[in-house]
């Protein structure tokens, strides 16, 4: 204890020592993370597999022309619905499916506004900051299909996420008016990330025999109803905590004292995540309350302006 104290010690005293003659600024920064809450595996390529068996006939998924036997709705384990559809998936049956039933408007996954401010003092060849910033999705996570002009499926995705970073680094100057940096320390994260909307399931996988998406089957042993489609699903995962982060970026001091800057910054950060799910189908085939790894940071890069204090 008494070594840990001694080192937390010398590093505060290194962080205020620098900053004795030492230049300060305010700066304020907007940029772009891409692939928020490392989803976009899931989103495009993977999707989410429930853990309620597909529907079919005699062990085979032979659905088309079922109308009202029940036979056909029997559940077989093993071979699992997904409960989010990937849009590689849905650009597949886009492709395959003849006369160009289905109708797709697929965004990808999500990317977010990145908003920063923080005060920065540089001493000779060093620097430390403390700042606070927030990451907004603003586009992407939005997947829509619709068959014969009928909308089946709508997924929405959110993020946000606020980070508290402190940095501490190194300057080197480049002619006489540019710089480059390297940077790292710790953050405090809060935030997480969104999935909700419906899929109506039932529709394709039994007007087409498809069996594609949540849809209703009957259990093999008791003969009940289970899964379905996912009506007003709304499952919100949120963590907190503390996670490193590093810096490297690049400045142009003017002739006012100002600089104008462009950085990179990677963030690890992340927790497991709770949440409720709110529809019948997300409870049988998610979990009633899931459990799901949440990651908060990612790579992000900004351009920004630091005013001399």
């Amino acid at each position: 204890m008494k070594y840990r104290n001694k080192l937390l010690a010398v590093a505060f005293t290194t962080v205020f020592a620098s900053s004795v003659h030492a230049e300060s600024y305010l700066g304020l920064g907007a940029g772009l993370q891409f692939d928020l809450g490392q989803l976009t595996n899931t989103i495009v390529l993977d999707g989410l597999e429930s853990s309620v068996g597909n529907a079919s006939l005699n062990g085979v998924t032979r659905l088309q022309g079922c109308g009202t036997n029940t036979a056909c709705q029997t559940e077989v384990r093993g071979n699992n619905q997904d409960l989010i559809i990937s849009e590689r998936n849905l650009d597949a049956l886009d492709k395959s499916t003849t006369g160009f039933l289905f109708d797709n408007d697929l965004r990808g996954g999500m990317t977010g506004l990145q908003l920063t401010a923080f005060y920065e003092s540089e001493g000779d060849n060093t620097f430390w900051r403390l700042g606070v910033m927030y990451t907004k999705k603003i586009m992407g996570g939005h997947t829509e299909s619709r068959l014969m002009g009928f909308k089946w499926l709508d997924q929405k995705w959110d993020y946000y996420a606020w980070q508290v970073p402190f940095y501490y680094g190194f300057k080197t100057g480049i002619g006489e008016s540019a710089s480059v940096y390297a940077g790292a320390g710790l953050h405090y994260f809060n935030g997480g990330w969104n999935v909700g909307g419906y899929v109506l399931g039932d529709v394709p996988t039994y007007l087409l025999g498809t069996a594609t998406g949540p849809h209703t089957v009957l259990d093999a042993n008791t003969g009940a109803p289970k899964g379905g489609n996912v009506i007003g699903e709304a499952v919100r995962f949120r963590v907190n905590g503390l996670g490193f982060n590093f810096l490297i970026g690049v400045e142009k001091k003017m002739s006012n004292g100002d600089k104008l800057y462009f950085e990179i910054d990677r963030a690890y950060s992340g927790g497991m995540g709770n949440a409720r799910a709110e529809s019948q189908a997300g409870q049988q085939g998610l979990a009633p309350f899931p459990s799901y790894p949440i990651a908060i940071g990612g790579w992000s890069y900004r351009f920004g302006y630091k005013m001399k204090l």
